[in-house]
């Protein structure tokens, strides 16, 4: 059990989703800031710092993602901290749709949700892995296969974790890959938009629903 104590978004939250391209709104949509966080009732070390802020994420109506972006792989401390037990963060919002996009982060979640709205008059959803894991339950593919009516495509990384763990996907379960760049510095629909802007990433989601 996670429980967060907010405090209010502030321009440097927004400031950071904003530079890869996600909206006020859809910050406001779907984070919350925190200023502290207890496991299982025992409070954590953790205040909010300005170099070390919190956002939290609500996952499948009960769980709780925390996410600490400047934190990285070599960090003392974890750069997420999830109570969620299922592979798919937002399990309990898949509907039926034509298709579905499975991508490996919330930020791209919620870029792509966007976008799609701008571009698309097909009925696509996003979804989130929990992780870039190759194997997924058989019951969470028969969940999501039977709530499309075309295809589902992973959109992960494109690096060679990302793009081998969409390869397998395609061999066990039929899950057709997307890569969005395999660009260095942009592997992800996010940090391509970080680098290159808005252009050249609407230009990249126009290609993928056409």
């Amino acid at each position: 059990k996670t429980d967060c104590k907010p405090r209010i978004l502030q321009k440097r939250d927004y400031n950071f989703y904003n530079a890869f391209g996600i909206t006020n709104r859809s910050v406001d949509l779907n984070v919350e800031a925190v200023m502290r966080y207890s496991i299982n009732d025992k409070l954590t070390g953790y205040r909010n710092a300005f170099n070390d802020p919190c956002y939290k994420y609500t996952l499948n109506t009960y769980y709780t993602k925390l996410y600490f972006p400047n934190r990285h792989k070599k960090s003392l401390y974890p750069r997420f901290v999830t109570n969620n037990v299922l592979q798919i963060d937002d399990i309990t919002d898949i509907v039926p749709s034509a298709d579905i996009i499975l991508v490996k982060s919330i930020k791209d979640k919620m870029l792509s949700n966007q976008f799609l709205d701008t571009l698309s008059e097909h009925d696509i959803k996003i979804h989130t892995s929990s992780s870039e894991s190759p194997t997924f339950k058989h019951n969470i593919i028969s969940l999501l296969k039977s709530n499309v009516r075309y295809n589902i495509y992973s959109m992960f990384d494109g690096d060679n974790t990302g793009i081998n763990s969409m390869l397998e996907l395609e061999k066990q379960y039929g899950i057709k890959p997307l890569t969005f760049s395999t660009n260095s510095n942009a592997k992800d629909p996010t940090d391509f938009y970080k680098t290159f802007g808005y252009d050249k990433t609407f230009t990249i989601y126009k290609q993928i629903i056409s």
